[in-house]
């Protein structure tokens, strides 16, 4: 079956079965939606959100070097360098570990290079280091750093979540992704998860009283800006950083420049959604088209008047990055027709800082990955973005040679390469994707329901689902409109009758189709809201 989106419709309850048990403790369609999400396995930690149940770091590869290195640093009164990066999981990782150190009296210093400056270690600002430093910690950066490091004459601590390549640094490397034996949910978390842990560990060997707790909230936002995805770890620090976020909102004395920066938002409660759209692109406007370090200073930031200084600076970059983006995704939009296998447009004077951003609207647009470079000096330095069951980093691994720089994730990379180049690279990743066994226009569904079924006792169990995001999306259920009655209330909203459901839709297609007598539709229910999503004559 096909709706008016074009999109095949796949029934996932078709093909994936829930165990009995979960049917029994959760109910069927709890159940369905566990095991379509792969939740079965820690089905119970889904709905049990407590510190206690996240993964211990001794599971993480070398964290106990690390942890005895820093040790022995801050007793002998070394001088450590703590070198982020400038988006946000990298300013959260950085202003974790050097506010923890700096509570200890240990000599520390943090360094949040520009974007100007590209991301991770160069040979220049290694020398600098090296020649300051006694040790080097990295954070969301450091394991592609190999002749960097390697040159470098002082022992080195690298943090950092992004995929190793063959050679590691000659380095105490803390990555999960370096370990055998390491669970999937620990290869998943961000930069800022790991500094949690790293401070967690350092804590009880030093036992210090400081309340790491209070890290939560960064932990949160760099995992949901990073985009991790949302599996039982990652929704703990998520869930209790949400509470924190709010608990600030309520009173809690200290976090001035978390507490300055929600002022800035005009938030009055703070939801996922506010930490992705609200919170995260304010931090990140800094990294992207101005100085990272000011969005450090806010998150250090104890005094009041002066984080609200910095929030508001922050304010005027966003509102000037939001304008940038919008410009560039106009141009890039009228480079393509979206017909391509791999969107990728490139021009000279794009802001470099805003080309993430603009994959990320593309790829949405196309359900494609999509890649945007800005040429400059002979090089194309870009942003790539990928789509669900698209991997889209081995893809690029495989022209590694070509790169000057390059690093990332399986949905996003990061890509520097000669001009002269860049048509090659866009040609041969397009070949590539060709090739992948991946039907583009799917839309999956959870289920069939029945707008009955839809009552407080299974939306409040949907509701314990939340937060929903990578890894664990809205469900997405299909319902057959056979003696449903349907009315259009305004513009953009459609009454269902006799249950009187309310859903928003804003494809004039979709409305006109359930309004001229479509059979089945498909919708989104968090628990809270429905959002039409297709609709179909069967």
């Amino acid at each position: 079956m096909k709706g008016v989106s074009g999109k095949k419709w796949i029934l996932l309850s078709e093909n994936i079965k829930p165990p009995s048990h979960l049917v029994e403790k959760f109910g069927y369609i709890v159940a369905q939606l566990l095991a379509n999400r792969n939740f079965v396995k820690h089905a119970d930690l889904i709905f049990d959100v407590k510190l206690k149940n996240l993964i211990p770091y001794d599971r993480i590869p070398n964290i106990y070097v690390a942890t005895e290195r820093i040790k022995e640093a801050i007793r002998r009164r070394e001088r450590i360098v703590i070198y982020g990066d400038y988006d946000v999981d990298g300013i959260t990782s950085t202003a974790i570990l050097y506010d923890f150190l700096r509570r200890l009296g240990a000599r520390v210093v943090p360094v949040v290079p520009s974007r100007n400056m590209g991301y991770g270690l160069n040979r220049k600002v290694s020398e600098l280091i090296s020649r300051y430093a006694d040790l080097l910690i990295t954070v969301d950066n450091g394991t592609s750093a190999v002749r960097e490091i390697n040159s470098m004459d002082i022992d080195v601590i690298v943090v950092d979540h992004h995929n190793p390549q063959s050679i590691l640094p000659e380095a105490v490397v803390v990555n999960p992704k370096i370990g055998e034996n390491v669970p999937k949910e620990l290869k998943e978390v961000s930069s800022s998860a790991l500094s949690f842990y790293i401070v967690a560990s350092l804590r009880n060997e030093l036992g210090t009283d400081i309340d790491i707790r209070s890290y939560i909230d960064l932990v949160a936002l760099g995992t949901v800006a990073d985009v991790m995805p949302l599996n039982y770890l990652n929704r703990i620090f998520v869930v209790k950083g949400l509470e924190f976020f709010n608990k600030i909102l309520e009173g809690y004395e200290g976090k001035a420049g978390i507490r300055a920066l929600l002022e800035v938002s005009n938030l009055e409660r703070v939801s996922f959604r506010d930490i992705g759209f609200q919170l995260a692109p304010r931090i990140n406007s800094a990294g992207r088209i101005g100085d990272p370090r000011l969005s450090l200073r806010l998150l250090l930031e104890e005094q009041p008047d002066r984080a609200l200084y910095y929030a508001r600076k922050l304010e005027m970059l966003n509102i000037y990055r939001r304008r940038l983006s919008e410009n560039i995704l106009k141009e890039a939009s009228a480079m393509t027709d979206g017909k391509e296998n791999f969107i990728c447009v490139g021009s000279e004077g794009w802001h470099p800082g805003v080309l993430g951003i603009v994959a990320g609207r593309l790829t949405s647009q196309f359900a494609k990955p999509s890649g945007v470079f800005a040429f400059k000096s002979n090089k194309a330095v870009g942003s790539v973005r990928s789509v669900e069951g698209v991997d889209i980093y081995s893809v690029i691994s495989e022209i590694k040679d070509m790169f000057l720089k390059w690093g990332g994730h399986s949905n996003a990379v990061g890509v520097t390469l000669p001009a002269e180049r860049f048509s090659e690279f866009k040609e041969y990743v397009d070949k590539r994707l060709k090739d992948k066994e991946r039907v583009l226009g799917v839309l999956e569904i959870d289920m069939r329901l029945d707008f009955r079924f839809l009552n407080k006792e299974h939306s409040d169990m949907i509701k314990c689902l939340q937060p929903f995001g990578e890894g664990n999306t809205v469900p997405f259920f299909m319902t057959s409109l056979e003696d449903i009655k349907v009315e259009r209330i305004s513009k953009t909203r459609l009454r269902f009758l006799p249950d009187d459901i309310e859903m928003r839709c804003f494809d004039n297609r979709i409305m006109d189709a359930v309004e001229g007598g479509a059979k089945y539709i498909v919708y989104a229910y968090d628990g809270d809201s429905f959002e039409l999503i297709d609709a179909s004559s069967g």
